[in-house]
């Protein structure tokens, strides 16, 4: 497991901008005008099935751009589903214990009871379009194209047609200060980032790697720039990629394929590796 040649520390972060920093894979640290989220945090070496003392599954390739214990105290921590990649659950028992009292974890429909072992005091499931104020900034739950259940075929799924008690999966639309940012967690190809809630974000925090083996649930590079540019924002974001290896394309070949294509939509590439950090004022 190499070291990530970046890294991110948090004292160095400004209350009066917007910094998004890429810890590894989807796990994203945003100071947001003073108001600091993670998103789907994972900090572990290794993500799968829990046997005894083993984990089946993954190795990260790459170490977080920061390590656990130097998260700053966190405001809010958003989940867009329960994936092993994106929901680790070592991780969020560290994390409840540390900021029981500070953080409100916003996760998204009927999974809440994955978290019941956890000390969390703020727990919010929120499903589509729902949106609540939370630590002076306005989160609205967003669609997504994929699937919700950790262990498949054994959960009901919301990608199954379960509406009312499937496994659900979001993105979210942070708003603080006349600034948007999207968080488009896990998904595939969907013309619903032409909807007027999309529209003019100040970067988009997209996905772009596992299209080759799980084609139905995420985006190439290409499809990941076609939405971007549905909302008319100018700035993705690229995350999901070089952190396990999740899918048969090359490590390197997702943002080779983005740089190539991103001239054809107008749009930024901002922070390609992780540790690296996007400033937005």
């Amino acid at each position: 497991m190499k070291e990530s040649f970046h890294k991110i520390n948090p004292r160095n972060r400004s209350d009066d901008k917007i910094t998004i920093g890429r810890v590894g894979h989807s796990t994203v640290l945003i100071n947001f005008f003073g108001t600091w989220i993670l998103t789907d945090p994972v900090f572990s070496q290794r993500i799968g099935f829990k046997i005894a003392w083993l984990t089946i599954g993954p190795q990260r390739l790459v170490k977080p751009a920061l390590t656990i214990c130097d998260i700053p105290q966190i405001d809010i921590i958003l989940i867009s589903h329960i994936h092993m990649d994106h929901f680790d659950l070592p991780t969020l028992s560290y994390l409840s214990k540390k900021f029981w009292k500070t953080a409100e974890i916003i996760i998204s429909k009927n999974n809440t009871d994955y978290l019941r072992k956890s000390d969390f005091k703020e727990i919010k499931e929120m499903d589509r379009w729902e949106k609540k104020f939370s630590k002076w900034a306005y989160i609205t739950a967003l669609e997504a194209k994929h699937r919700g259940a950790r262990i498949p075929f054994f959960q009901s799924d919301r990608s199954r047609g379960h509406r009312k008690n499937g496994r659900s999966y979001n993105g979210y639309l942070i708003e603080k200060n006349e600034k948007k940012i999207i968080f488009a967690g896990d998904t595939a190809y969907g013309e619903f980032f032409k909807q007027d809630i999309y529209q003019e974000s100040d970067v988009v925090l997209m996905p772009i790697w596992a299209y080759k083996l799980h084609e139905k649930n995420h985006v190439t590079p290409h499809q990941a720039l076609e939405m971007v540019s549905h909302s008319h924002s100018k700035v993705i974001l690229p995350i999901h990629h070089k952190t396990f290896k999740l899918s048969l394309e090359p490590l390197d070949e997702p943002i080779q394929l983005l740089r190539e294509k991103a001239p054809e939509h107008d749009i930024q590439i901002w922070r390609e590796e992780i540790g690296q950090v996007y400033e937005l004022k």
